[in-house]
């Protein structure tokens, strides 16, 4: 007598194995979408703002080549990654946090004398 197979006991594995890359999926989604801000917080941040930190320095009354090491800092951002949009976007975020960092954006470019306006980048993440 030869056993013969029923469709419906032939789908049982496919549907395991479907239901198997299905949930892999979701979780590669859901760990992909957990990436947000609160991913890189807090060694970033940390980094981010030491490197703007002189900048704070910067007032009406502050001559535009008075802190080197806030270019310094404007620099280091640079290096933190300028094509990124996702390292912009985690650039910003941090920057935002902090009120002092954030008021003195606008400032940089022409303290710095670079093209580099984190002012308008940020303003683009909302």
């Amino acid at each position: 007598m030869a056993i013969t197979k029923t469709p419906s006991s032939m789908t049982t594995p496919l549907l395991m194995v479907f239901a198997f890359i299905l949930i892999t999926i979701m979780y590669s989604i859901q760990r992909a979408s957990s990436c947000d801000e609160q991913s890189y917080y807090p060694s970033a941040c940390d980094e981010v703002t030491s490197y703007l930190k002189p900048c704070i320095l910067l007032d009406e009354k502050s001559d535009a080549g008075s802190s080197p090491e806030c270019c310094e800092g404007v620099e280091g951002i640079l290096e933190y990654n300028y094509y990124n949009t996702l390292a912009l976007r985690e650039i910003c975020a941090c920057i935002q946090q902090d009120t002092d960092l954030y008021a003195v954006l606008d400032k940089l470019p022409e303290a710095c004398d670079n093209s580099f306006d984190l002012s308008y980048i940020c303003s683009r993440f909302g």
